[in-house]
């Protein structure tokens, strides 16, 4: 499987604030780039690539280099420029290089292997930028990650993913210097590798009789078999793949929830002997491992074939949203409580856990879990993957267990990305790109020695709603290129100069065949009531410059032909206003917005309470600025929320007015809603 390492140039007028006069297009951004006055390196002469390395993981890494160097000229054991590779050990961070690029010398040293890849990376990006001139500006790079552990996790468990797109994404990750690809590999709804000692994991819990239609809690059944499995021939196959690009697969099988597939194929693993199935829908479910010297010597023999298989030095046990019901009500469970002095279920889980981390510690491995293996007491060399906020990687890491961040409001690639009502059902939540960018992975509240354990962040794609490839990459691309700078750079140079270097880069997301989402061009519609307040002043925002943004009224469809939206518009009667944004001649994104004038529409608002931050994005106007919120999509920024307090709001009209009907539209019903002595 292989990809094209380049990226494809491209000029778009952008509304950013001001940059450099130079923005090289590198993503993840170096940590320090300085241009220099030595000239510029013509990529139009002869090339000699020159290094005394003799360490074998270095040399795919040349061929890289060299393929995709033959492309601007030739390469030559005796060239009129030289491409020097060195190692350097005075670099201390072992994922560090440094590269200086002159008018006649491009010198890359790296602190070992790894490095020498990340530098070659950060060449080829330049090389591509500066294609059509083929005159590199001399710089010099010195660079490292900010991070040790620059994560990606792919649940292939509710949806399965075939091994070629997980190499594809393997591909793009080494291009944006991540370095640990998770697989979360088993769930209630499917068990996706192969377990010789245990053929029905697969047979049986690796199929699932139907899936849920639309979102949860469904419209119905699809009643259709799906499911898939890798074979571990598979997996060593991608293991092999993914070292040859310093990535590292992290496997996971969940315990002890999230368990109905593997008790559907031996149900002598649940604490309940009974028919068991592979779940068909979404959520948590009560069944769950039984703690009995037959499930830990089956996880054992489960895990041997896992470790032969993933060289990783961490593996993932899961252990989050484990229901206690069954627990309690087990009378074996509770025998085990009170011989063990077992104080709970929460502890009974941590007594859980702490068996499997003795096992895979004695085969030198050590675990990792979601944050609620912290419930009960933390197993002693447990690592902590903190998702329900960033306390539980606080508290582990004031405990001095390595944790890695991926707090749910920055983290989860399964939320939404866009308020476009079109969009594709996402989890819930809204995680746009500039989020993403702007997280700072360094929790406040940890002193200087506490601090070091935080290692590293990982971005998260659930996939109860991601059936297929293409959805899969819009749901990543580009929010996970942000998150890959996040991870690396130490002081990111800000959003608006990410978006200059992205723009040129969803050409080689094109180009390799990747359906990335065009949130980035989102259109933000916010309206004013003009002077004489017989209208609204109406103005369209995006990244797009006002020369890239079209538009048509009374629900007009948009095509590249549509008239430009450069002034404002003026809207003083009812209408449906489509607004999208133009990039490579084609409209990437749009949105409409229907305006309803009337008597409400030109008031003041004088006092309103104060709605819930998460629905507040119009403000006090939102109550009459003339624009009917989406039906289906809360988030859209017209929608004033309150979430079950009391509200209230004072309107004032221009002049006495006669009100023959009050409407309030509302997303669900609410009780003894009174306006004004009207009733509705």
């Amino acid at each position: 499987m292989k990809i094209k390492c380049i990226l494809a140039f491209l000029i778009i007028s952008l509304h950013v604030q001001k940059v450099s006069a130079q923005v090289f297009n590198i993503l993840p951004y170096p940590n320090k780039l300085e241009t220099t006055t030595k000239g510029q390196f013509d990529l139009n002469t002869t090339i000699e690539i020159a290094t005394t390395i003799t360490d074998p993981m270095v040399t795919p890494t040349i061929q890289l280099l060299k393929e995709n160097l033959k492309q601007y000229h030739k390469i030559s054991p005796i060239g009129k420029t030289k491409f020097e590779i060195y190692l350097d050990n005075s670099i201390t961070n072992k994922e560090g290089y440094t590269l200086s690029i002159a008018s006649n010398k491009i010198i890359l040293k790296g602190n070992n292997a790894i490095g020498v890849f990340y530098g070659v990376q950060t060449f080829l990006q330049l090389a591509e930028q500066f294609k059509k001139t083929k005159l590199i500006p001399a710089v010099f790079i010195e660079d490292a990650p900010a991070l040790s552990y620059r994560g990606l996790m792919l649940d292939v468990s509710r949806h399965f993913f075939p091994i070629d797109f997980v190499k594809k994404l393997v591909d793009i990750m080494a291009m944006q210097k991540m370095n640990n690809l998770h697989m979360h590999l088993t769930d209630d709804q499917g068990w996706r590798i192969e377990i010789k000692k245990y053929p029905k994991l697969t047979k049986v819990g690796g199929y699932r009789n139907g899936t849920i239609i639309g979102k949860f809690p469904g419209d119905g059944n699809t009643n259709q078999r799906y499911g898939g499995f890798y074979t571990q021939a598979e997996l060593k196959d991608l293991v092999k793949y993914a070292a040859t690009k310093f990535i590292n697969i992290v496997p996971e099988i969940e315990m002890p929830g999230h368990a109905s597939a593997a008790i559907a194929a031996y149900p002598a693993l649940s604490t309940f002997e009974s028919e068991k199935k592979v779940q068909e829908t979404w959520g948590v479910f009560e069944d769950v491992f039984s703690p009995t010297e037959y499930t830990f010597n089956f996880l054992q023999d489960v895990l041997d074939e896992v470790l032969a298989i993933f060289p990783s030095p961490v593996i993932h046990i899961g252990g989050d949203e484990c229901p206690k019901e069954a627990w309690k009500r087990s009378v074996f469970c509770q025998d085990l409580m009170k011989q063990k002095g077992i104080k709970d279920e929460h502890a009974l889980q941590s007594y859980f856990i702490q068996r499997i981390e003795k096992y895979i510690n004695s085969k030198g491995r050590q675990i990792i879990g979601w944050d609620e293996i912290l419930e009960g007491g933390l197993a002693p060399n447990a690592k902590v993957m903190s998702w329900r906020g960033e306390a539980g990687g606080i508290e582990a890491a004031k405990q001095h267990h390595d944790v890695i961040m991926t707090p749910i409001d920055y983290c989860y690639f399964n939320f939404y990305q866009s308020t476009n009502p079109k969009d594709s059902i996402a989890w819930g939540g809204f995680l746009p790109l500039s989020k993403v960018y702007n997280y700072n992975p360094m929790p406040k509240g940890l002193n200087e020695l506490d601090a070091t354990y935080i290692k590293g962040i990982q971005a998260n794609l659930w996939t109860e709603y991601v059936t297929n490839v293409k959805l899969a990459e819009y749901m990543l691309f580009p929010r996970s290129i942000a998150f890959a700078e996040v991870a690396w750079t130490k002081q990111k140079p800000g959003f608006d100069h990410f978006v200059k270097r992205l723009v040129p880069y969803l050409s080689q997301l094109k180009a390799n065949d990747i359906h990335y989402s065009t949130q980035l061009f989102d259109i933000k519609i916010k309206s004013k009531l003009n002077a004489q307040k017989t209208g609204f002043t109406l103005q369209a925002t995006g990244v797009a410059s006002p020369a890239e943004l079209i538009y048509e009224m009374s629900g007009k469809p948009l095509t590249i032909k549509s008239p430009k939206l450069i002034a404002p518009l003026t809207v003083s009667t009812s209408a449906t206003i489509s607004i999208g944004a133009l990039f490579e001649n084609t409209v990437v994104n749009e949105v409409h917005a229907e305006f309803t004038i009337n008597k409400a529409t030109t008031a003041t608002i004088l006092n309103t309470s104060t709605p819930d931050p998460a629905y507040n994005q119009s403000g006090a106007q939102g109550w009459s600025n003339g624009i009917i919120g989406s039906s289906n999509r809360f988030n859209d920024g017209e929608w004033l929320g309150f979430n079950g307090k009391p509200f209230e709001t004072v309107m004032q009209f221009n002049k006495t007015e006669t009100l023959q009907n009050v409407q309030c539209m509302l997303s669900k019903k609410v009780d003894d809603l009174v306006v004004e002595g009207f009733v509705v």
